[in-house]
């Protein structure tokens, strides 16, 4: 914007509504409809319009109007849940990483106070997988205790002949961590 900006970048705020009035009116790439529309319920008068005037609205054609408008709403919103529709269904065709059953870690969130987040405890568990539900979620079992957690929390468990994991690897077995152990969010 500055760089075509006549006033060597100190008139932008001048320029800006004519800008947003040029995004507001440009149709989306998604939905076929400018922003006026989709915000507004109509297309915004441009000046040319402004200049031919047109004529009046009578009572008859202001309702005619008014269920042209509500038909227009109603046509973009359902191209629009189609759209969001088909962008969810592309995504659960991916198979879930873990299935019931399966022995997991889970990412600890939680911080202590005066603890260096560095050296801290990155993963607890083993938690079990209970159930797979949509959206990449999956309700967990650790310590009795369930909940439902994303797959980007999880990590698959994978048992070792010896019971001491390195902590190198910021993941800790139940017995490595001080304390009580993290709580399920």
């Amino acid at each position: 914007m500055t760089k075509g900006d006549s006033l060597e970048g100190t008139g932008w705020d001048i320029l800006l509504p004519a800008l947003m009035q040029g995004i507001r009116a440009t149709p989306h790439s998604i939905t076929k409809e400018t922003l006026n529309y989709l915000m507004l319920g109509r297309e915004l008068r441009l000046p040319d319009a402004i200049i031919l005037e047109e004529p009046p609205l009578h009572k008859e054609m202001s309702t005619d109007y008014a269920l042209a408008l509500q038909d227009k709403i109603k046509k973009c919103g359902k191209q629009l849940r189609n759209y969001q529709y088909s962008r969810r269904q592309e995504k659960t065709e991916e198979p879930n990483l873990f299935v019931a059953g399966d022995q997991v870690w889970l990412k600890n969130h939680q911080r202590r106070k005066g603890e260096n987040p560095k050296l801290a405890v990155k993963y607890f568990g083993p938690c079990l997988v209970i159930d797979v539900l949509p959206y990449y979620t999956y309700r967990v079992r650790y310590k009795g205790k369930e909940s439902i957690q994303h797959e980007h929390r999880l990590k698959l468990f994978v048992t070792t002949t010896s019971k001491e994991v390195p902590t190198s690897t910021g993941v800790a077995h139940d017995s490595d961590v001080n304390g009580e152990p993290p709580t399920l969010e």
